[in-house]
């Protein structure tokens, strides 16, 4: 039965019809999610989260040197 469907679906798909072709996308495709604006408080928190995975990665590089330089000066 879905076999048949997906054949009909094709056929409509292959004369452009536009709710097929909006079918096949939907299903496809993750829809793309709205800006949050930014006054709103969700866009607060992402400033935040952002600015806190930035702030890990530049500790995390640091380190990483750090370490580097331990080993070279060790050996």
């Amino acid at each position: 039965m879905a076999s048949k469907a997906l054949e009909q679906l094709e056929i409509v798909l292959n004369e452009g019809q536009q709710w097929a072709v909006e079918t096949v996308l939907k299903r496809t495709h993750a829809p793309l999610k709205a800006i949050t604006p930014e006054h709103l408080l969700d866009a607060e928190f992402l400033k935040l989260k952002m600015k806190e995975i930035r702030e890990f990665e530049n500790t995390r590089k640091h380190h990483s040197l750090s370490l580097v330089l331990f080993f070279v000066s060790t050996t």
